[in-house]
């Protein structure tokens, strides 16, 4: 019966469809505006956890964004960070922290190991900074989708050129990309554990 309903069940599969189609319109209703126009610049954000508590939820998902706290060199800004720990607090909602998802500061990129010890550093000040304004337990994640990350910087077009090897003479592209590919995810999981150790270090 299971195989019938994932391999095509009509009634069912329409169902489904409705109740998706459903809750997106409700969506739609209660956030009319685009997420990324509210959240990059966190306009909107008392209003948005307001509505949450209103549909029943007291945690949310919240990415402090690396590439959007620091800048070429090490320079870190934080407000960005202080303003939404803040207003979930105000708001009785709980954050777990995502800190590097998908970018980076404009200085590194994936097939740097100079981007360990930076992240490392960037994790120790956010665990600072959320310290004093987040109460336990303070939940991290610190590195989002390393294996889609690397095999999408590698193997496909979606982030760009981030880990693609720059055109050369023609030999084996697929060999290449799964080369680069592991050399990223190894690189993205020593600097996840290196964040975490700099995270557990101060909190």
């Amino acid at each position: 019966r299971q195989q019938t309903l994932l391999a095509g069940d009509t009634n069912t599969q329409l169902a489904l469809r409705n109740r998706r189609a459903q809750a997106l319109a409700k969506y739609e209703q209660m956030f009319p505006e685009t997420a990324e126009s509210r959240r990059t610049t966190v306009e909107g954000l008392d209003e948005d956890y307001r509505r949450a508590r209103r549909l029943g939820l007291l945690t949310v998902r919240e990415s402090i964004g690396w590439r959007l706290c620091e800048g070429a060199g090490g320079a870190q800004d934080l407000g960005r960070v202080r303003r939404i720990a803040q207003a979930a607090r105000a708001a009785g909602m709980q954050p777990l922290w995502t800190l590097m998802h998908y970018g980076l500061p404009p200085d590194l990129t994936l097939l740097d190991d100079a981007l360990i010890p930076r992240f490392a550093r960037f994790a120790a000040q956010v665990a600072r900074t959320l310290r004093r304004l987040c109460p336990e337990p303070r939940v991290y994640t610190p590195i989002n989708e390393i294996s889609f990350l690397a095999w999408a910087a590698s193997a496909s077009e979606l982030m760009g050129p981030a880990g693609r090897r720059p055109p050369g003479p023609p030999g084996d592209s697929a060999e290449d990309s799964r080369i680069s590919g592991y050399l990223i995810k190894r690189r993205l999981v020593r600097a996840a554990l290196a964040g975490i150790a700099a995270i557990r270090e101060v909190d």
